[in-house]
């Protein structure tokens, strides 16, 4: 699945977010006191870009990225992927039986002893742009219209 352009340039590696695994296994993810549809669910998408908007989204504590056996869900073959981004706390990771392959991440924020220059993107470093020039003087004011005439005398009046 190909992003949508206002995605492309997602940093993949976010400077401020440090991510964990919960227990430190492989699997999915529990969360503390679940909610019905605390998440976010997309599907068919790689994990670097799951990752990458739960870093970004303010709300997303977490996230869980499936790989399963498309014959699962339907008679076709072949492989899906899902991924949820979680607005509840996440409390552990549990092993999911069917699953090709599954992690979970919490997001936690890193402490930073100096900030970053500029941001990564496709395995690129971009520098942070500078700041927009001033905008351009307003244009000249039109030239005045010339006076007009004075209005032509009224016709004498009959005697």
């Amino acid at each position: 699945m190909t992003l949508p352009a206002f995605l492309r340039n997602v940093v993949s590696v976010n400077h401020k977010v440090k991510w964990e695994s919960p227990g430190g296994k492989q699997g999915g993810c529990a969360i503390k006191g679940a909610k019905l549809h605390a998440f976010d669910e997309l599907w068919n998408i790689e994990e670097r870009h799951c990752r990458a908007r739960c870093g970004w989204q303010s709300a997303c504590t977490g996230y869980e990225f499936v790989q399963v056996s498309e014959s699962r869900r339907s008679s076709r073959t072949g492989t899906v992927t899902r991924c949820k981004l979680h607005t509840q706390p996440i409390a552990h990771s549990l092993p999911l039986p069917g699953s090709l392959f599954a992690v979970c991440f919490v997001k936690r924020q890193a402490s930073l002893s100096t900030p970053p220059t500029g941001r990564v993107s496709a395995g690129r470093l971009w520098q942070t742009p500078s700041p927009l020039p001033p905008p351009p003087p307003p244009p000249p004011a039109p030239p005045p219209t010339p006076p007009r005439p004075p209005p032509p005398p009224p016709p004498p009046s009959p005697p």
